[in-house]
């Protein structure tokens, strides 16, 4: 009887400790802080399509402007305002992304373009399609980017799916904290 009694008190014991952590909320930040200035680091980044030398010997490399970049980020909650400066599309960019806010307009050097942005767990995704006129007609442009922070809080990573008229590119830049 003693027996049935100690593993009837244990049963119980067990279940109110489940119900309690099951209770208690776990404080965890809402979205990943991605604030501060970051460099890209082309050592560990993948090239970049594009905006490389055409003609005679030069071939379809990418210039050094494209692997030159800089984003500085400030974050509030859930708004984070970027400028960036360099990359394959040149001069600086600005733009404020809510994310799940929706389709929102942004300028870019390129033209204006569409930028939609969400949370997936910690990870920000965020899609951006633009409509540009070229000699040849219209051709519209979309990238997918999911961006994560390394354990340490000093990598930026942006994996980047980008879909062009001349094909589709899958790449990844690494941005070191400065």
């Amino acid at each position: 009887m003693q027996i049935i009694v100690k593993k009837l008190l244990l049963f119980l014991m067990t279940a109110a400790f489940v119900n309690l952590s099951l209770a208690v909320p776990v404080q965890e930040d809402a979205f990943t802080d991605f604030s501060g200035t970051w460099k890209l680091n082309p050592e560990k980044s993948d090239s970049m399509p594009g905006r490389g030398r055409r003609g005679g010997g030069g071939g379809g490399g990418e210039s050094n402007q494209s692997r030159e970049m800089t984003m500085v980020i400030s974050q509030e909650d859930n708004v984070l305002s970027i400028l960036r400066e360099g990359g394959p599309q040149g001069g600086p960019m600005e733009m404020v992304l809510t994310p799940g806010k929706g389709p929102q307009e942004v300028s870019t050097p390129g033209g204006a373009a569409t930028v939609e942005a969400w949370w997936e767990g910690r990870e920000l995704v965020v899609e951006q399609s633009q409509e540009r006129q070229t000699p040849r007609g219209s051709m519209t442009i979309e990238q997918q980017q999911t961006w994560s922070l390394s354990e340490d809080g000093n990598t930026l990573i942006q994996r980047v799916k980008l879909k062009t008229p001349r094909g589709d590119f899958d790449m990844n830049l690494v941005f070191d904290r400065q």
